[in-house]
């Protein structure tokens, strides 16, 4: 550290010094400290470097002080006074205001960094304050208001704080005399007069011109507004309220938004032209899409100019790209709908002639008195005729020419992208959002239920008798059916189910009676369920594929090979949809087959029997219905006897062999529909819970017991 001490000779201060060529900083500041008279301490390490003089005469003291201030100033670094101000010690700007304390001026102290405070008594601290700002080093000064007092501190360099403090007094003067003046509103209210007042005084300044000082302030009467402001600005503010109290008369006219949106340009309108004139309304027609607009004919200008800059967008600007996010359906269904609907027209853009353009004013106000008509501004373009149908793009994934539609799927977001035309974009956002719906789930439960009821009843008499003839020849008398076997031998018969009786009498005649009665009783239930969202078609098929052989046979060798399959079972097709009054219209196919026996040949399937119902029926929401059946009775009364006796009453009987059967057979289909409409699933998980309590399956959730708290 270097100090230097004052140098006890004030002659010295007027002595000239004449520094021409390269000096070192640290010189510098030596030099000037010795011809000041003061001490000053530094870093030598941080004071580095030196400066260039191309002076044209010697400097005084005074000049080589300010020269050493500058120089420090631009090399970040200040003067600030230490131990009561007999020393100064070169520091950094950023750490000079906290070295230093207000004075009451900046023309003693020997420091380069000053703070000073300044007592206001006609300025706003606040305006000033931000007047001064520029003016102030930026990263190292500082000037704010004390307190609530009209006094503000400022810190800087002194040369900084000398110029802030003259730009301070010019703006600390009086001002001019304010009153107030009133004026009475002839046309508009008071309110609506003082908003348009300080909306023209402020456009007014923004365009450049002089500003209005004062402001208009609306009465509580409603009838008339004060101005206040200064006596010399009341001229000016009551030739401006004269202007503007004049209400226009409004006209209403129908604009034909072209190829925008409907609501994208009624928002626009309304909010760049509208304002708070309550008068303006804005009317979206969407039958004819155009806007119906009620406004001045001011007004309708600026509705003009601003289609009119519109329609003169360049068309890429014209074919923006919007992305639809489905929840509910899947995006290549409803990507397929979409081609399909443009393919037929019915998203199309207007004609490539048609744009934004207004017809001829629906409504007229009435005629003032002494006063034509207003009928100017008022324009009628007329449409360019629409394309044709059978000219309009078919294809939804290629689109060049306006008034085309490009789509693309992503399958992975369930998005559909479309680059279109905004008005074709608005089409296609309102068909997306009545088509993107979530479809209410039906739960189906389908009872197929297959009764028979079989009874046969056989009972039969067989007789055998031997008869000796003439030379030891034998003769044989029978009456057979096939309920025995082997009666010429003496031996009871063999086979047969049910009673049986035989009366042998070896070598003379053989007597056998049957009777056999079969009841059955049998009953089939098949019960498939199934979860389907409405308008789909649900498929449930249970079924047993039986094998069978085929065989080809040549002149030398034959070839047994597999020859297919036949299939028998269970089989439902049901397409359910909601109706009115939460019934269900179904469409349905239910088929229940089987096998009723073995095969008479391998290479041919065994006989199968098909019962099938198929219909259209409506039935209500949770109620089981029968909705088809299948029943078939079948009786059967056979008689076989021995000719000419057997037809003889009661003796007859012994030569007869009788069988009875009948059979009742029942298919019946019935259907069972729960419409679940719960947003939150309740209702399904209800019905699953009990089928999965049913199967003994572990849901996973945890087990909830009650404890007894003591």
């Amino acid at each position: 550290m270097v100090a230097w001490g004052p140098i006890a000779s004030p002659a010295l201060s007027q002595v000239e010094v004449d520094l021409a060529g390269e000096t070192e900083l640290a010189r510098l500041i030596d030099l000037a400290a010795s011809r000041r008279g003061v001490s000053v301490e530094y870093q030598p390490q941080e004071l580095k470097g030196s400066l260039t003089l191309r002076l044209s005469e010697p400097l005084t003291d005074q000049e080589l002080w300010r020269l050493t201030e500058d120089a420090l100033a631009a090399r970040g670094f200040a003067l600030a006074p230490i131990a009561d101000g007999a020393v100064l010690s070169v520091v950094r700007l950023t750490d000079a205001p906290k070295r230093v304390s207000p004075e009451l001026g900046v023309g003693t102290g020997t420091g380069s960094f000053v703070s000073a405070v300044v007592d206001l008594e006609h300025a706003d601290p606040p305006a000033v304050l931000k007047a001064i700002q520029p003016l102030l080093t930026q990263g190292s000064s500082a000037a704010v208001q004390l307190g609530d007092r009209p006094s503000i501190l400022v810190s800087d360099t002194r040369r900084r704080v000398q110029l802030v403090m003259k730009l301070i007094a010019e703006m600390d003067q009086p001002g001019a005399v304010v009153s107030m003046v009133e004026y009475d509103a002839q046309e508009l209210d008071a309110e609506s007069l003082a908003s348009l007042a300080a909306q023209v005084a402020a456009s007014q300044e923004a365009a450049g011109g002089r500003a209005l000082p004062g402001q208009v302030v609306a009465r509580p009467s409603g009838t008339s507004v004060l101005v206040v402001a200064p006596q010399a600005e009341h001229e000016r503010w009551l030739r401006v309220l004269a202007q503007l109290d004049r209400q226009q008369p409004v006209v209403t006219r129908t604009y034909l938004p072209g190829r925008y949106g409907l609501g994208d340009v009624a928002g626009l309108i309304q909010e760049v032209i509208a304002g708070d004139d309550e008068r303006f309304r804005v009317v979206q027609d969407a039958l004819t899409n155009a806007l119906v607009i009620t406004a001045t004919p001011s007004q309708h200008a600026e509705v003009d100019a601003l289609l009119e800059r519109l329609a003169s967008a360049p068309a890429e600007a014209r074919r923006p790209a919007r992305r639809f996010v489905l929840r509910n359906r899947d995006v290549t269904e409803v990507l397929e709908i979409l081609r399909e609907l443009i393919g037929a027209g019915g998203a199309d853009a207007p004609g490539d002639g048609e744009t934004l353009s207004t017809n001829a004013a629906s409504l007229q106000p009435p005629p003032q008195l002494n006063t034509p008509p207003d009928t100017t501004g008022i324009t009628q373009r007329t449409p360019a005729p629409e394309t044709p149908a059978s000219q309009r793009p078919t294809s939804s994934s290629a689109a060049s020419e306006d008034g085309a539609v490009q789509l693309v799927a992503d399958p992975a977001t369930n998005t559909i992208i479309a680059i279109a035309e905004p008005l074709v974009l608005d089409r296609l956002e309102s068909i997306i959002e009545t088509l993107d719906v979530r479809q209410t789930q039906v739960a189906l439960e389908v009872l197929i239920v297959s009764l028979t009821d079989d009874e046969t009843l056989d009972l039969g008499i067989e007789i055998d008798r031997l008869i000796d003839g003439p030379d030891e020849s034998v003769g044989r008398l029978s009456s057979l059916f096939g309920l025995g076997s082997n009666l010429a031998d003496d031996a009871l018969p063999a086979g047969g189910a049910g009673f049986t009786g035989a009366i042998l009498s070896p070598g003379d005649f053989t007597v056998v009676i049957r009777a056999l009665e079969t009841l059955n009783d049998g009953r089939s239930l098949s019960r498939p369920k199934v979860l389907v969202e409405n308008n789909e078609q649900a498929v449930l098929d249970s079924v047993i594929q039986q094998p069978f052989t085929s065989t080809n046979a040549s002149d030398t060798v034959a070839t047994t090979s597999f020859g297919g399959t036949q299939d028998a079972g269970t089989q439902v097709t049901v397409t359910p949809q909601i109706a009115e009054g939460d019934h269900l219209r179904l469409e349905y196919a239910i088929a229940l087959s089987s096998f009723v026996g073995d095969s008479a040949d391998p290479n041919i399937p065994p006989p199968r029997q098909e019962n099938r119902v198929q219909s259209v029926a409506t039935i209500p929401d949770g109620y089981t219905v029968a909705l088809g059946g299948i029943e078939l009775t079948t009786d059967a009364d056979a008689e076989s006897r021995v000719p000419g006796i057997g037809a003889v009453p009661i003796i007859g009987e012994l030569f007869k062999n009788r069988s009875k059967s009948s059979g009742r057979s029942r298919f019946y289909v019935f259907i069972r529909a729960n419409i679940l409409r719960d947003r939150g699933f309740e209702d399904l998980k209800y019905l699953s819970d009990a089928e999965v309590r049913d199967a003994g399956i572990d849901d996973g959730w945890p087990e909830l017991k009650p404890r007894l708290i003591r």
